[in-house]
């Protein structure tokens, strides 16, 4: 089974959450909310397995920041070649493959595991698949490796490069990968090092240190979600549509057989209130804007455009449309005639003046 492959089978367990995963239950992905992980790890929506682009293009990149780290720190680093395979990284360029001398002598099994399979902790439920292991020596573990891949307009979420300062969702996944590790290794693993290919062409490398205060904040969430899993107690959802969407998946159904009676002071009575309130305040909202745009509409007149210090406002025509009767130039067309032809193509041709189109950009979003 591809590494990739094993690793999304893995995020699929419902006890145990995984380096990345934790990202999520601290509020932190952009992807996922902690209600959506729920409704997976409860069987309740399907995890979608296929790797997207960036994972795919990550996955295939990482020998390579493997051996870039290798070379630029001087380390060796145990980690897998492009056709998934263990393998040994060294300065100037080397590797070192199982059947060599060198790799039996750095890699005995114990640590080649580290990298082939999934590790989880003894006693909390988390996991984690580092990308590589760092040996001071011959079977001396001393540190770990998760290489990453980021586009250039990312490049300002990462600090200065030899710091800790990488985006909190990786900050977390490393010091969760570390608390895993060292409980497997009685405590080696002192660092895990993130190399980090931005834009393709810019390479940085941070360095996380072990921090009780993570592993503790760790440890609390993937126990309570585990727990609540368990004893399917959904987690809140998000107040915003992904919310509104989770909250579909996990109360599919209808039901007469109760009502819900909003008595005052409860709060039941204040979110119904909040609701209606919020509705009709948005209403008039939308009335006023389009009053306000009528308004704005009538000063530009022909003019297609407004910059002000807010923002830019444009109101201009898609372009012309042109549209040919052809029943009505038909019947010239058996005359071989260019010139009958051509006034039956005029008289059958009609130019549409493209609708204008009100658009309100607000100054975050104008590029000029």
């Amino acid at each position: 089974m591809a590494r990739l492959e094993t690793i999304l089978v893995a995020h699929r367990d419902p006890l145990v959450v995984s380096a990345s995963q934790m990202a999520i239950l601290a509020g932190l992905s952009r992807w996922m909310t902690p209600l959506e992980l729920y409704l997976e790890k409860a069987g309740l929506q399907p995890r979608d397995d296929v790797a997207g682009e960036a994972a795919y293009w990550g996955s295939k990149l990482e020998p390579l920041l493997l051996a870039e780290y290798a070379e630029r720190t001087g380390t060796r680093v145990l980690g897998q070649d492009a056709a998934e395979q263990p393998i040994l990284f060294a300065p100037g360029g080397k590797t070192f493959s199982k059947r060599t001398k060198t790799y039996r002598e750095w890699v005995p099994s114990d640590i080649e595991g580290l990298i082939t399979k999934t590790l989880r902790h003894p006693t909390l439920p988390i996991m984690t698949h580092p990308d590589g292991i760092c040996l001071a020596a011959p079977g001396l573990v001393c540190g770990l490796v998760q290489a990453k891949t980021a586009g250039h307009w990312k490049r300002d979420d990462w600090g200065e490069s030899g710091t800790d300062q990488m985006p909190p969702a990786y900050l977390l996944q490393v010091q969760t990968e570390l608390l895993v590790v060292q409980a497997l290794t009685e405590g080696r693993v002192s660092y895990d090092d993130v190399p980090v290919l931005l834009g393709g062409q810019e390479f940085r490398q941070y360095r996380a240190l072990p921090d009780n205060r993570i592993a503790a904040l760790v440890g609390t969430l993937a126990e309570n979600f585990v727990q609540r899993v368990q004893e399917k107690n959904p987690l809140p959802a998000t107040p915003d549509k992904t919310g509104s969407r989770a909250l579909q998946i996990l109360h599919p159904g209808e039901s007469d057989a109760e009502e819900l009676v909003a008595e005052a002071g409860t709060r039941l009575w204040t979110a119904t209130h909040q609701v209606f309130e919020t509705r009709a305040a948005l209403k008039e909202a939308e009335a006023a804007a389009d009053a306000a745009a009528v308004g704005l509409q009538e000063m530009m007149g022909d003019v297609t455009k407004v910059l002000s210090p807010f923002g830019k406002v444009t109101w201009s025509a898609a372009g012309t449309r042109t549209t040919v009767g052809w029943k009505g130039v038909a019947g010239v067309l058996e005359t071989h005639d260019p010139v009958l032809y051509a006034s039956a193509l005029q008289e059958n041709t009609t130019t549409k003046q493209g609708s204008r189109t009100f658009r309100v950009m607000p100054k975050e979003n104008d590029d000029e």
